[in-house]
């Protein structure tokens, strides 16, 4: 009871706050920081001989110089206190100096104030009932400490935390830790299954502590192209499966705006499929087809763009051959469009459908029975996608 729990920054923030509006100033955070150190450094690389020239201000050199001077700030060094032989290179030391200085004067002339520049105006300490706990070690930059030193005028405590798991008097159940360093998350991975099999560890006796669902789902792939049982304690994310991953999509392209780019894309992982055997019609003719619309987004666009086609009659035979081919092309686009053209009816959802979570399930439902692929075989030497859906029986 009577414990609140906040953050060196909220805490100071939180004391200073009406003393700084009395004196009229105003407290920045570090997004405008940044934006006055790039000024500041795009003012001085207009001068002649300039370290960093215009051409070099840009987002990464700013970023790093913004960096360096808030670094010195939280450390409570002024301009004034730098000196060009402290750095390896004293252009580097003397272009920081300025940098620092304009800063410093750029805040000044304006009533500003960053954090580390709050220690000048703390209160000598804090109210009668108001006492600080503190765990220790507490890593804090020297402008920071300064602050609670200050504030707590001596009433502060400090708790002993617990060892780190890593020290040999941690309590965990470690008897012995390794680190290592992965390119990513399946390296991470596939490193940590591949330490689990040479040291020959019974997989019911490990346990993988993982931060997100990713790792579940790179766990979940590792183990299966290992043939290594795997269970997990929240379950796998809907989209491990292929028709949750088709829901998911769905769900996408509906909040999208029916962008066709998206459809397609279902189609192209085979998510979803249109093909249609009777008329020897596959998935990749209505990719194409749809790549080729131009609707880009919008319901209407897909009836106005689809339904414009028609299915032209057989040519003359005294046609060429040439000419043929192309009417031959044409008539097999045309039967294409007006496939997706039926489709559509069954594919966009009603009003009715969009105005509950009810009935946004039962149109998903609807759709993945119809155009959902659920099932993958091989057979023999050959392998075979087999869709099932209502329309395949």
């Amino acid at each position: 009871m009577n414990v609140e729990v906040q953050t060196v920054q909220s805490f100071v923030r939180s004391q200073v706050q009406f003393f700084l509006y009395k004196q009229g100033m105003t407290l920045i955070g570090e997004q405008r920081s940044f934006w006055i150190i790039h000024d500041v450094m795009e003012q001085m690389a207009s001068e002649p001989g300039s370290y960093i020239s215009m051409d070099q201000v840009k987002p990464g050199i700013v970023m790093h110089v913004h960096q360096a001077i808030m670094d010195l700030r939280r450390a409570g060094v002024k301009a004034e206190e730098l000196r060009s032989d402290q750095f390896l290179s004293q252009q580097k030391g003397i272009y920081v100096r300025k940098v620092l200085s304009a800063y410093e004067r750029f805040l000044n002339q304006r009533s500003w104030t960053d954090f580390p520049g709050l220690l000048s105006h703390l209160p000598t300490q804090l109210p009668e009932n108001v006492e600080l706990i503190l765990p220790d070690p507490m890593p804090l930059p020297p402008v920071s400490a300064r602050m609670m030193e200050r504030l707590s005028n001596g009433r502060m405590t400090r708790i002993i935390a617990d060892s780190s798991f890593t020290d040999v008097q941690s309590t965990m159940p470690f008897g012995e830790v390794q680190f290592y360093h992965a390119t990513g998350r399946l390296a991470e991975v596939r490193e940590a299954l591949r330490r689990i099999i040479q040291c020959r560890i019974p997989l019911d006796e490990v346990e993988m502590i993982v931060p997100d669902e990713e790792y579940a789902l790179v766990i979940s792939t590792m183990c299966a192209s290992f043939g290594l049982p795997s269970s997990f304690a929240d379950g796998l994310p809907v989209i491990t499966s292929g028709m949750g991953r088709a829901a998911h999509f769905l769900l996408n392209w509906l909040e999208s705006g029916y962008q066709v780019r998206q459809l397609v894309s279902m189609l192209q992982q085979q998510l979803i499929t249109f093909s249609d055997r009777d008329q020897g019609i596959t998935n990749a003719d209505c990719i194409r087809a749809l790549e080729k619309s131009g609707i880009g987004w919008g319901k209407e666009r897909y009836i106005k763009l689809l339904g414009s086609g028609h299915v032209r009659s057989q040519g003359d035979s005294d046609e060429r051959p040439e000419e043929r081919e192309r009417t031959e092309q044409q008539q097999r686009d045309d039967e294409i469009k007006k496939h997706l053209t039926n489709l559509l009816g069954e594919l966009f959802p009603d009003e009715a459908a969009l105005s509950s979570p009810k009935g946004i399930w039962g149109w998903l439902v609807n759709i993945l029975d119809r155009f959902g692929v659920c099932e993958f075989v091989e057979r023999g030497d050959q392998r075979e996608k087999t869709y099932v859906s209502s329309r395949d029986g």
